[in-house]
């Protein structure tokens, strides 16, 4: 069987002539809003600011902005989607380094080295062979493939609440006699994707999934720790807000359009940046589907619960914005990046996890 289903391009003029749209509204600097020269227009940027102080981090935390996981003692690296955002930078005092000044273009730089690697290989050097990301299809696909090759010991089975977007969330349990009854063994669970954007974590955990299962009676040491214990792998937590990032955030190739006359490629980043999840309104579910229609910018700095700050510990903890907009601390309430949820466990993929762990005996996480 061939697992190595590569992404779906699409060149449909439509999608291309909407997408085309989409890169205009990127915040211009002053004047400059009104040219649509490329060299005015603000593209996402990655900068890495510094932070030598427990107090410039702290001030840093409080400006709403789009922070990175990736940061140092003293500094933290920051997406800036708009020039509206490095000038909060500025007014705050902070100084910063540019690391990348057009994310668009990097991104698409590297999805054609992607592209070329692909073309150059066979299969990669993991487990599964894959050359590319995942689709959420992919991931239910790849799940339910090693369900059917290795029924002794793996066990595909469905989380208990759906998305508010209706989706299923699959996971896979692993071990030794999992169709049995539960005796007790000590269980590692292993998710991925709380925040949409976060791609390789999904494919690290799957990637997991599919070594042990196909080491399983072959690798020694995988043989032994899977009598012993059992592996629980969730590898897309968020399924809706991932689908929207790995979808709407692929990139349209144009060359088909023209006949091959030029070489022209169309960044797309859509929801390509967004990671939170679809939640519109506090308590409120809303019709499956509709997630897509929600208007929102490349950040996700709109509506939506950040699902690794909605758990019981440490909720309403520092990094994490409230209900209520707070203009002293910079906190736009539900539109925050890091917004909360209305209570701890308000959101169904959340619960999703806070159930699993209960029905197992989970000795790490």
């Amino acid at each position: 069987m061939n697992r190595r289903t590569r992404a779906r391009r699409t060149a449909l003029a439509a999608t291309a002539t909407l997408a085309a749209l989409a890169l205009a509204p990127l915040t211009a600097i002053g004047s400059e809003a009104a040219t649509t020269s490329p060299a005015n227009v603000f593209r996402p940027q990655l900068v890495k600011v510094d932070t030598p102080t427990r107090a410039d981090k702290m001030v840093l935390s409080k400006l709403g902005l789009d922070l990175t996981e990736h940061a140092g003692h003293d500094y933290v690296e920051v997406v800036l989607h708009s020039a509206t955002d490095r000038a909060q930078l500025l007014a705050a005092g902070l100084t910063f380094d540019v690391e990348i000044p057009d994310l668009i273009a990097r991104s698409l730089e590297v999805w054609k080295t992607d592209e070329a690697y692909a073309a150059s290989v066979v299969q990669s050097p993991l487990p599964s062979g894959r050359d590319g990301y995942r689709t959420l299809e992919d991931y239910n696909a790849d799940m339910a493939d090693l369900a059917e090759r290795f029924p002794k010991h793996v066990k595909m089975f469905e989380l208990n609440h759906p998305t508010l977007d209706g989706r299923t969330v699959q996971a896979v349990e692993i071990g030794q006699g999992v169709k049995g009854p539960d005796t007790g063994k000590p269980t590692f669970v292993l998710m991925g994707l709380h925040h949409a954007r976060e791609w390789p974590s999904g494919e690290n955990a799957m990637e997991f999934a599919i070594d042990l299962a196909e080491g399983f009676g072959k690798d020694k040491r995988t043989t032994k720790l899977l009598k012993k214990g059992r592996v629980i792998v969730v590898p897309v937590v968020n399924a809706d807000g991932f689908d929207l990032s790995r979808t709407s955030g692929e990139f349209v190739d144009l060359r088909a359009l023209d006949g091959g006359g030029t070489a022209s490629l169309l960044a797309t980043p859509g929801f390509a940046y967004m990671r939170k999840n679809c939640r519109l309104i506090d308590g409120v579910d809303t019709p499956d589907g509709t997630c897509a229609l929600q208007l929102t910018t490349n950040g996700g700095f709109l509506l939506g619960v950040d699902l690794n700050r909605n758990y019981g510990g440490f909720w309403g903890g520092p990094g994490a914005a409230a209900t209520t907009p707070n203009p002293a601390e910079v906190e736009l309430g539900p539109l925050d990046p890091t917004y909360r949820g209305a209570a701890p466990f308000s959101e169904p993929e959340t619960q999703n996890i806070q159930e699993l762990v209960r029905s197992r005996q989970v000795t790490m996480l």
